[in-house]
């Protein structure tokens, strides 16, 4: 697995590494322009951050639901391409424009009396800033990974999570765009940021306890609604769910770009650099969460772990702006106990219940029973595997009738009842009509009936491609539909 994943990061490198670095020195660059020449130079680093931003937003949506269906994906990435040449041929104009306007641009001085020398606190800052950017990709990887359970696993609902996501990071931006000129402790106010996005991280996690259950409640009343309605109340759900971090985290990088940038003789390098070390950081936290935290302690705990990294970053942020020793290892430890203390499991019953799917059928089974939502779906049966892996969440769950069924990301792909007709044509038939069958491939594992299928008839050699281990896994469950133990 890990080879895999490696020789796809390697080549996903090859393609994007030379577009991705020229879009990632543009904020530096502008930042620079903005810092030399503008008087309220915060402002408009606050605002051109919060841009970016919004219109990452408008390009994650319109690329899903409005481009790519109607141009494909090669007519999108010449769109793309068209859109980045006419940026290009923009930037002549302005240029002409800053010569003329070059008179009466403002030289800025060295600060003299900033907080502390900015040689001081850089590399603590840089650190603290990188950090707070593996923190945010965690926090996306596995937000993400829970609102699939919740809304399906499409390319839409990605889109729209995303979208969620970036649209309060533009948010905080913008908020705090008008403060960045007057702020004059800026490491309590980063401290603050941070703290805030941790206990809106483990309040985030608390709630997610009863997420399935209000989505099962909702889904049956949106029946009737178009697709891009249900869509845009998807969007909303997870906007209201996730805007206080986001928000809070939109507003870290104008603040901490605008401290380091103010009392730089080179502005654009201290955001070049802010901007490279909090990358890094995400760059990190996304390699780390989705390969190594979800894995190994699984969605809630790599929640909890991002929020309690917030925490201990604001408590050593705010020990450095108040001259404390002794609370660096109290307050974090004490603040995270607490909050974790408070923190409800996640019924797994209930998290990986399917509600995009099985919710109406949920509905008629509790008014059958008499019963709420929540006793319905635990009603269901007993789940005897569950892993939350590095691509998706495998459950085998067991009925009481005794039918046994996988589930990826709380859909059923396989079972030892209505499914089994599909599972084993899908094998019979192409055995049947084959000339000879002397070697067969079977892409997907599933639960192993169709593999089972074909050793029914006289093949030399099956191979079977899976790259999902969790199936693997799950599959032992149903041996006895492969003819082997």
């Amino acid at each position: 697995t890990w080879l895999f994943g490696s020789l796809r990061l390697l080549l996903m490198l090859s393609l994007l590494l030379i577009p991705s670095t020229l879009m990632g020195m543009t904020f530096p660059i502008l930042g620079e322009h903005f810092s030399r020449h503008e008087k309220h130079s915060g402002r408009f680093i606050g605002l051109l951050y919060g841009l970016n931003c919004f219109g990452a937003v408008a390009g994650a949506l319109a690329s899903s639901f409005i481009l790519i269906p109607s141009l494909g994906l090669f007519g999108t990435t010449m769109a793309a391409g068209c859109l980045n040449l006419a940026i290009f041929s923009s930037t002549f104009y302005l240029e002409d424009s800053q010569k003329q306007g070059k008179k009466k641009s403002v030289k800025k001085s060295k600060k003299a009396d900033l907080e502390k020398p900015i040689a001081a606190i850089q590399h603590a800052l840089l650190a603290i800033f990188a950090l707070a950017g593996v923190a945010s990709m965690v926090y996306q990887i596995a937000w993400t990974r829970v609102f699939s359970l919740l809304f399906g696993s499409s390319v839409y609902t990605f889109s729209v999570i995303l979208a969620a996501f970036i649209g309060g990071l533009s948010l905080g931006s913008f908020l705090i765009s008008g403060r960045l000129d007057n702020i004059k402790r800026p490491e309590s106010l980063m401290a603050k940021i941070e703290a805030g996005v941790g206990f809106a991280g483990f309040a985030i996690t608390a709630l997610l306890r009863w997420a399935p259950l209000a989505a099962a409640a909702i889904y049956p009343e949106l029946i009737s609604f178009s697709f891009l309605t249900i869509c845009a109340i998807q969007f909303t759900a997870i906007v209201l769910l996730i805007l206080v971090p986001t928000t809070f985290m939109g507003m870290l990088m104008p603040l901490v770009g605008h401290y380091l940038a103010k009392g730089s003789n080179e502005p654009g390098k201290a955001l070049g650099t802010i901007y490279g070390a909090n990358t890094v950081g995400c760059i990190i936290g996304s390699l780390a969460g989705g390969f190594l935290l979800v894995p190994s302690l699984g969605l809630r705990n790599s929640l909890l772990f991002a929020s309690t990294l917030n925490i201990m970053l604001a408590s050593w942020l705010w020990c450095r702006a108040e001259g404390m020793k002794l609370q660096r290892v109290v307050v974090p430890a004490l603040a995270v106990t607490l909050c974790c203390a408070f923190i409800p499991n996640w019924d797994t019953e209930v998290l990986t219940s399917g509600p995009y799917v099985y919710a109406k059928m949920y509905h008629k089974l509790s008014e059958q029973n008499g019963s709420n939502l929540e006793e319905t779906i635990r009603s269901q049966g007993n789940i005897i595997y569950h892993k939350e892996g590095e691509s998706c969440v495998i459950t085998v769950r067991k009925f009481n009738d005794g039918v046994q069924s996988l589930h990826v990301n709380g859909k059923t792909d396989a079972s030892t009842h209505l499914d089994m007709k599909t599972q084993l044509l899908v094998s019979h038939l192409p055995a049947l009509c084959a000339d000879k069958l002397d070697k067969v491939m079977a892409v997907g594992l599933g639960c192993g009936a169709s593999l089972g299928a074909f050793q029914a008839h006289p093949c030399k050699k099956i191979d079977c491609l899976e790259i999902c281990p969790e199936i693997v896994e799950a599959a032992e469950f149903f041996t006895h539909l492969t003819h082997h133990d």
